[in-house]
Formats: structure tokens, sequence, C-alpha cells
């Protein structure tokens, strides 16, 4: 055979491929991790693996274990809630953290979520509980769905829960997923809990242990070895932390017959063994196996493992009731962590599945033709006209709050038009646009001699201001605001209206160093920002505690921060410079506050918060 041949059978050689149907039996035979790595060779025989998504920043937990290789995740810090797969890192944010009647009325409420996997359509299911209040004082506990890759908005489950108490809300873990049910605990331990079925979408009641009476309501609800499983929660610092830890298995479901463990004799063990094992979260987490042979075929002894809020995993035998450790981050790359202990789930398993979260709910909104054309008209709309269109249908409500409708109304609603000039008498909601006023015979809205009103420039739609009493944030044009009280007002609540007929008006009065004098309120307490990575304001408020004699240029300045849907001040370490009676300015991410040159050390005229 002479070169050329050769060659020419080499180059066909090289360019025969393996059956497709091969390539697949071979692909799925690996783990998800090798799969992802494959995508950088070809994405077409393995098309189905998933974009790399980050988490996001901040405080993130488990609450709910994997179904089918998907988790539901909470960032503490926002509030937020996402399905997560671990093994393929796909990540996929749940829409509208506030239920549509909630936000509508200006109420607020704690919500419940679970996640599970319908065996009839195949399909994932977020759920959500939480209590609603009505105005005639009434109470309705609520359920809503969100179907993964299919929904665009949350909406109400097939059937409504029973009447029962309100829901238990702890904010360390959902509705627990056992037997195609999630099963949702209330604050008084021993009502029944309530379970919704995942395929039906129905309701119906269970049993508890009946031992639980003493522990009530220091317990809570997991699914362990294929079982319901109730195990009780007493922090470390309880008086009865060191009794015998037991946990309940329902092994009978149907006939609601349990079985008591007993999992960890803390009496038995000494100070320095159970020590290390006291934390503010322990969780049982799975059963573990220890096997008679090396091939891990016949097993000698079922253990059940244990998590902590210490990031340790131990076993313990159930018939001994004395804890092995398996895994510390002392003897790990990550060292000593000293008595870090959190309270919130620091530890969980996962399964290696290449499960898809699907399509974010903007995805699938403007996948429709009509929606994109739709979205279009409705981008060159007032946006007082686009907020009542917010309230015909939670469609057109998950239309409108989809980011990048956001940012295209705000392109286009703004695009070559100059500012709104607003009359305001100080009242948050008292805004009155000038071609409102101009050719009629109205009194535009004034403020009265000796009054001071504080509002900002405008920050992606809202102003943040002050008046009297009370510091406020709105939309002039939508005519939404939300009034916030002082902060010595204890009892007070942050009220979220939409007309004046609903507005508190707070008479509580306000330190005396909150104020600038007889002018009115100090200009430069309250800051609006708008943080893009989360696509949410942020407001900042700054209270002098203490302001000496201008000889001394002592002061104490108290910072705190709050994201304007969530409504829980967080304390931060303040500006570094006394901030001056200006209200501040928000550019390009940070807000700007002109410095106080009579107070603190001589420096530039102004300080930023980032």
């Amino acid at each position: 055979m002479d070169a050329a041949a050769r060659t020419k059978k080499l180059e066909t050689e090289r360019g025969q491929t393996l059956p497709e149907e091969m390539i697949e039996d071979i692909l799925s035979r690996l783990p998800v991790r090798s799969l992802r790595r494959f995508r950088c060779v070809s994405r077409t025989p393995v098309e189905t693996i998933m974009d790399n998504w980050r988490l996001p920043q901040g405080d993130i937990f488990p609450i709910t274990k994997s179904c089918h290789g998907l988790v539901l995740v909470r960032c503490l810090d926002y509030d937020l809630h996402y399905v997560w797969n671990p093994s393929g890192n796909e990540l996929l944010a749940l829409p509208d953290r506030t239920p549509a009647r909630v936000a509508w009325r200006g109420r607020r409420t704690h919500l419940v979520y679970g996640m599970g996997h319908c065996s009839t359509t195949k399909q994932y299911k977020a759920v959500r509980m939480y209590d609603f209040e009505h105005d005639d004082g009434l109470r309705d506990t609520m359920c809503e769905v969100y179907t993964l890759d299919e929904s665009t908005h949350w909406r109400p489950a097939a059937t409504r829960p029973h009447a029962c108490q309100p829901l238990r809300v702890n904010g360390r873990q959902g509705g627990v997923l056992c037997n195609g049910n999630l099963h949702f605990l209330h604050k008084h331990g021993l009502d029944l809990p309530s379970v919704f079925n995942i395929n039906a979408e129905t309701f119906s009641t269970m049993v508890l242990p009946p031992e639980l009476g003493s522990y009530s309501p220091d317990f809570m609800l997991t699914e362990l070895d294929g079982c319901l499983c109730v195990y009780h929660t007493k922090p470390r610092d309880h008086p009865k932390f060191a009794e015998p830890y037991h946990i309940w298995l329902l092994r009978d479901y149907e006939a609601g017959k349990w079985e008591k463990l007993r999992c960890i004799d803390w009496g038995s063990m000494e100070e320095s063994e159970s020590k290390p094992l006291k934390s503010s979260w322990i969780a049982p987490l799975d059963m573990h196996y220890e096997y008679d042979d090396s091939a891990r075929k016949k097993k000698k002894k079922k253990k059940i493992m244990f998590g902590t809020g210490a990031c340790k995993v131990f076993v313990v035998d159930p018939d001994t009731g004395v804890p092995e450790v398996l895994f510390s981050p002392e003897k790990t790359i990550i060292g000593d962590c000293g008595s870090w202990d959190s309270e919130f789930p620091a530890i969980g398993l996962f399964e290696e599945r290449l499960a898809s979260a699907g399509r974010s709910s903007e995805e699938i909104i403007f996948s429709s033709p009509s929606a994109q054309a739709l979205a279009e008209v409705l981008t060159y709309l007032l946006a007082r006209t686009v907020g009542r269109l917010n309230q015909v249908c939670k469609g057109w409500r998950a239309m409108i709050k989809a980011d990048c409708f956001v940012s295209a109304h705000l392109h286009h609603a703004n695009h070559d038009r100059l500012p709104h000039i607003m009359f305001t008498d100080g009242l948050p909601y008292g805004f009155k646009a000038l071609e409102d006023v101009i050719g009629t015979s109205d009194t535009p809205p004034v403020i009265d001699e000796g009054s001071r009103v504080v509002c900002s420039k405008p920050c992606y739609g809202l102003n943040a201001g002050s008046f009297g009493k009370y510091d406020f944030v709105c939309n002039p044009l939508t005519k939404y605001y939300r009034a916030i009280p002082p902060e010595d007002n204890i009892n007070g609540e942050n009220v979220t209206c939409t007309s004046s007929t609903s507005f508190l008006y707070n008479d509580t009065k306000r330190m005396h160093l909150d104020y600038s004098g007889a002018d009115g309120p100090f200009a430069g307490r309250v800051g609006l920002g708008y943080a893009p990575n989360i696509g949410m304001h942020v407001l900042v408020r700054l209270v002098y505690k203490e302001k000496n004699d201008p000889a001394t240029r002592d002061y104490k300045l108290e910072c705190k921060i709050q994201l304007v849907e969530r409504h829980d001040w967080v304390e931060i370490d303040p500006p570094p410079r006394p901030v001056a009676d200006v209200p501040p300015v928000y550019s390009s991410g940070k807000l700007y506050w002109m410095v106080d040159p009579e107070f603190g050390p001589r420096s530039s005229a102004y300080c930023e918060l980032g």
C-alpha cells in the first residue's frame, strides 16, 4: 500500500464516530461533573448539561432535602428562594417574594416554602403557604403553586387548606416531602400538621406521636429512611438539652404508627466527648450503612447520620446511643473554626442528577410573540398607567415585574422627556404633577409656612424623603408609598399604602438629635439607592446618637440599612465622617453625603457609602 493510500485510510478511520446511542449510553454512566467538563469538547452529546450558575452572595442554606436532584435554598440576607441543582450547578430564582394579594393590600406576611415532584406529570412543583388576614380580622391559610419550566407566576392550589392554626415559620426549614406529600407544621406544636399532596393538590391532616407533648414546640420534621421523621430541636443552651435525644419514624404512613428511637445518650458521654457535638442546629441527614464485606453487598448495621450547625457529621447506633464522628472541618483544609456555630442548616446531602430547574419566568413569559408585542406597547405607557395595569391579572403582573420589562420601560418612558415637576404638601401620597394643574382650577398641594420637606431625586422610579415626624419611600406617579416610623417607636410598623385613606400618621416624637432645628427634620438622615446585583432598592438611615459641643468635635453616628421590600433594618458601620444637614445623592451604585465640618476630623467635603 503506497503512502497516499495509507493516508486516505487513516483519515477515513479518524473521521468515523460511534453511534449516538452508544455515546449516550456511555455518558449516562458518568458523574455529572465529568459531563459538565465534556461541554468544553462539544455541546452536541451533552446538550442537556446545564450552564454554570453561581449562588448569590450572603447567607445561603438549604430548607429542603434533595428532590430528584433539586434542592430549595434560601438567601437569608435578601429573603430570596432558589431552586438549585448542586450537581449541574444550575440556579433558578423563584419569583414574587410577596404574594399578590398581600402586596395589593399593603400587608406583610411570613411564608413557608416546599418542593415536590409530581409523579403523574413528571414536573417539579414549588409550593408556598402563608397566613392572610382579611380586613374584617378573619384569617385564612393560603397555598400557592409554581410549576417549574411552566408557570410564569404563583397560582392558587387546586384546593384550599383546612381551617387551622397559624403556620409555624422559623425561616430555616420548609415543608417536608415524604410519600408524595408536603408536610407543614403549625405555630402550636401539637396541632395536626397540614399535608399537601403534590399530585392532586389536595389537603389532609395527620397525627403526631403522643409523646411530643413534653417537647412542644421544640421539634421539627424531616424525611429519614423513606419515612417521615420527628426530631426535637432544643438549643444548646436549653436546660433540658442534655436529656436523651429521641427521634420518631412514621413506619406505617397509612395507619399512622410511629416508632421511637433513642439516638443520642448525652448522659453516658464525657463532657469532652459531647461538647464538640452540641450545636444550635442538629438534624438527621440520612441512614448510614456499614458492610460485612469489601464488595459492599452485605449490610452489617444501619446507623443514623446527623449534621450540626458547626458543619460536623456524626453517626449514631440507636442501640448504644453513642456518636461516632465521620467529618469535622478541623481535619480538612478548612481548619479549626473555633466556637463558630449556626442555628441554620450548615450541611446537607444531595443527589447527583441532571435534573433541570427549567426556564425562568421571564424566559417563559417572553417566549410568546403575543407577549413580546404586548410588552413593547406597555413600555411606552406612563408609569401610572402601567401601575394600574399591574392589577389586571397575574400574567400581566408577572410581565410588568420582570427585570427586562422594567429596564425597557425605564428607557422608553423617559426617552427625550423632561423630568416631571411635582407639587407636594409633604405627605407621600400628596404629589401632583404640574400638567394636572395647568388649565384647571385646582390648587396644587403646598407645604405650610415654616415646614420643611426633604425629598431625594428619583432612583429607579422611587423617591425617599422626610417630613415632620416620619420618613417615607414612594413612587409619586403610581401613588405607591410606605411610611417609615421613627426608630424610637418600638411598636411601630411600616405602613405600605396605595391611597391616603389608609395612611397612619405617627405622632411619636423623635429624638431631638434627629432634627436640624426649628425648620424640621435632619435632611441627611435617609438615603435611597439601588443594588443592581439583586434588583432591589436600598434605604439607608443615619441618626446622631450623640452630638456634643463643636469645641470637642465629638459625635456618635448610627447607620442602618433596609431593603425596601423586606422592611427589616440591619445595623452596619457608619460613614467615617459626620454628615451635614444636606440630603444625600445616589450615583453609580453609591450614596454620597456632605461632611459636617463642625465635628470629627477635618477632611474632604463629602463622604460616600457604597
